[in-house]
């Protein structure tokens, strides 16, 4: 799978520990968005909630397909929570789509 941060060098064959290091980049400076893809368009993103007042929670989204199935998480999340859903997406077992109410957007 492909691991790519705003503002750094895309990592293919990503490790969990590369991951969880990345996503942790989001909660300083400019780094807004994460992207972990194992096709061009079906992958997991995330990014920082700009409608969280400055929390430090996050938005997820995941593509299966076309864009007709696109999905964002119901709620806002926490660092860890996206963390986990990161780590599951990349042992591809499911878990972090089980975890999460989903809605389809509207692209």
């Amino acid at each position: 799978m492909r691991f790519e941060i705003e503002g750094a060098v895309p990592i293919d064959d990503v490790t969990p520990e590369q991951v969880e290091q990345g996503l942790r980049m989001l909660q300083l400076s400019d780094r807004t968005f994460a992207i972990l893809d194992r096709a061009a368009d079906s992958y997991i993103q995330t990014a920082v909630d700009g409608a969280g007042d400055g929390d430090g929670t996050f938005v997820l989204e995941y593509q299966e397909g076309s864009l007709a199935q696109h999905y964002r998480a119901t709620r806002s999340l926490t660092l860890g929570d996206v963390i986990a859903a990161f780590h599951s997406y990349l042992r591809q077992d499911g878990a972090w789509q089980a975890a999460h109410a989903w809605e389809r957007m509207e692209l």
